[in-house]
């Protein structure tokens, strides 16, 4: 059952990385993944529900990434790169829903992957320090709001600036480094 509604899921994010949601059908999924229409309904109820299921799928993938990267000794600043770079290579998927009726779909996307990198990065840099559970959520906060907002203006635009780029000049920025 949860490997009928993965393939849903992979099916969706196979279709979105050539077309826009908009134009993506119940059809076009069950005949991706060779299943059929009343499979598709038993596992979800429309569409934006399978649509959920494939980008909750992404920020599992991306925390896995995540933590992959932590456990071999890398820096915070290359674990929060290795979570850019995730949504750098899925840029199509997320453009083309970008593009389409999903704004509010990716908005929740980087608005949850950002709190969930915030909260994974906060957690694991105050380790043995005396931090209160209310900085940590101000702190995450803030990186959290600034992520999704870079990643959103970035779709917005067309995806035409090097975020990589951007993304390094904030790390600078943020350790007090401003040199023009």
């Amino acid at each position: 059952s949860n490997i009928t509604k993965k393939a849903l899921a992979m099916a969706m994010k196979e279709l979105m990385e050539q077309i826009p949601f908009s134009k993506i059908s119940v059809s076009d999924i069950c005949e991706k993944c060779g299943m059929n229409r009343k499979s598709f309904y038993y596992h979800f109820k429309d569409i934006y529900d399978v649509l959920e299921e494939m980008l909750n799928q992404r920020v599992e993938q991306m925390i896995e990434t995540l933590e992959l990267n932590m456990q071999s000794g890398n820096s915070v600043q290359d674990t929060r790169r290795a979570g850019m770079r995730y949504i750098l290579d899925n840029r199509e998927l997320f453009f083309n829903l970008y593009q389409s009726a999903g704004v509010q779909e990716v908005k929740m996307y980087l608005d949850k992957s950002s709190s969930v990198l915030g909260h994974y990065l906060i957690d694991r840099l105050s380790e043995g320090m005396n931090v209160s559970e209310r900085d940590k959520d101000l702190i995450i906060s803030f990186y959290q709001y600034a992520h999704a907002g870079m990643m959103a203006e970035w779709l917005e635009k067309g995806m035409k600036d090097d975020l990589e780029e951007r993304m390094n000049r904030m790390d600078v920025l943020f350790e007090g480094d401003i040199v023009m």
